[in-house]
């Protein structure tokens, strides 16, 4: 009688823990989409190896399109497709960011996506592309970069699948993008410039912030200052973006180091 009752409560508590490990398993795939902040970018600091345990790929071929090859406008919306190599239960996070915070607007196109923590994640995890849109800032910042992380199979291999990552830098177009004396009555000068940039304003300059081309910043001072020069002798050739920062605004130019 002992034995039959210790079988049957061993026959419980294996059982108790099954459900327990289905019911974590099934949370863990996010079948309606992300909680948000999981893209493993600077701003959100963690990834799809908080809950999945499946191995890390990167992609053979981009996952993300639509992005304008010659770069993005101010205030313009761009419809992206995002595209996961898959055969089993998939997901995706994407978010946008630069200089430390989301860049743009995203906006959902369908019932197949949804918004989370200033990105847009899955809702139907049986899909292998999902579309949805993306407004540019209104004022143009320089040089944005998309991270997205995908889960690839996540059905077929316990709901931990494969973490596939990609990040995809996206300059302002440079014909949008004010040279010389435009707003605010700010001069860069000589553009392109060789050895010291001159810059003239109406206005007193607080500090400026120096970009490349993958959004990093390479100098950055205050000034505080409507005439100054910046030497630029340590850089090497190429465009480079400047966010000039007043009392009351903030303006951004493009010049060329030759």
């Amino acid at each position: 009688m002992k034995k039959n009752l210790y079988f049957f409560s061993v026959l419980l508590i294996c059982g108790f823990v099954a459900i327990l490990t289905t019911s974590n398993k099934s949370e863990v795939l996010f079948p309606d989409g992300s909680t948000g902040g999981y893209t493993g970018s600077p701003v959100d600091g963690k990834s799809c190896f908080m809950c999945h345990n499946g191995s890390a790929a990167v992609p053979s071929t981009g996952l993300l399109t639509g992005l304008p090859s010659s770069g993005y406008t101010p205030g313009e919306t761009y419809t992206l497709t995002l595209t996961v190599p898959s055969s089993g239960g998939s997901g995706f996070e994407i978010g946008c960011e630069a200089n430390g915070a989301d860049a743009g607007t995203f906006a959902t196109l369908d019932a197949n996506t949804k918004l989370v923590a200033g990105g847009v994640t899955h809702v139907d995890k049986n899909l292998t592309t999902w579309s949805f849109s993306w407004t540019a800032p209104s004022s143009g910042i320089g040089s944005v970069t998309f991270y997205t992380a995908c889960i690839v199979d996540g059905e077929s291999s316990g709901a931990d699948g494969v973490t596939l990552t990609e990040s995809d830098v996206l300059v302002q177009d440079p014909a949008t993008v004010l040279n010389n004396v435009t707003a605010n009555n700010i001069c860069l000068y000589p553009n392109p410039v060789t050895n010291l940039l001159s810059v003239k304003s109406s206005s007193i300059i607080e500090s400026y912030s120096i970009f490349n081309l993958l959004g990093q910043v390479i100098e950055n001072k205050n000034i505080n200052q409507d005439n100054f020069n910046i030497d630029v002798n340590s850089l090497k050739s190429g465009l480079y973006y400047i966010e000039l920062n007043s009392a009351d605004n903030k303006v951004i130019k493009n010049f060329i180091v030759e």
